[in-house]
């Protein structure tokens, strides 16, 4: 299969997360098609916090299995969502950004089961899509460059939209 460029898919992701980021999943696009069937999206969330195994609120993913992978996303950590006041920042998505170490869970159930964690994280976060790269150093890491692994579901805060101001 034909993987399009990093630059394609940032693309995708921009206009898949339009809707997602204005509170409306349900608004099916092409992109967001695409990108489930280059990448299975549906059955992939990176999760920068507490979701986390070893967190305290990964009890929320843990009846799901699966496999749990270390990767990196691009962007900031920022002190948005009511995350903060436990002492966990949001994360906002910036392509070419810093790198941010995260977990990703890659599970066959998650698919049927988004309405969980979408109700754990509230009206304040947003499941947006994020392309998620390999941790591991290769000749492009090293050369400047990341090798794109997959994309994935990512709750970031609300107001940490792509029309926000950076805090």
């Amino acid at each position: 299969m034909d993987y399009p460029s990093l630059s394609e898919v940032r693309r995708l992701v921009e206009e898949a997360n339009v809707p997602r980021w204005r509170g409306d999943a349900s608004d099916a696009r092409r992109a967001e098609r695409q990108l489930d069937d280059l990448f299975r999206t549906p059955h992939a969330l990176a999760t920068y916090e507490t979701l986390a195994p070893g967190r305290p609120n990964h009890y929320v993913l843990a009846p799901l299995g699966g496999e749990w992978t270390e990767v990196l996303i691009e962007g900031d950590l920022i002190p948005l969502g009511w995350g903060t006041a436990l002492g966990y920042p949001g994360f906002r998505p910036r392509a070419g950004r810093e790198a941010v170490a995260v977990w990703m869970l890659r599970a066959s159930r998650l698919a049927g089961a988004w309405s969980e964690p979408d109700r754990f994280e509230g009206e304040g976060y947003r499941r947006i899509l994020v392309p998620v790269f390999a941790k591991e150093m290769g000749s492009a890491q090293e050369a400047g460059g990341r090798r794109l692994h997959t994309v994935a579901n990512l709750y970031a805060p609300a107001e940490a939209g792509p029309d926000a101001d950076a805090p």
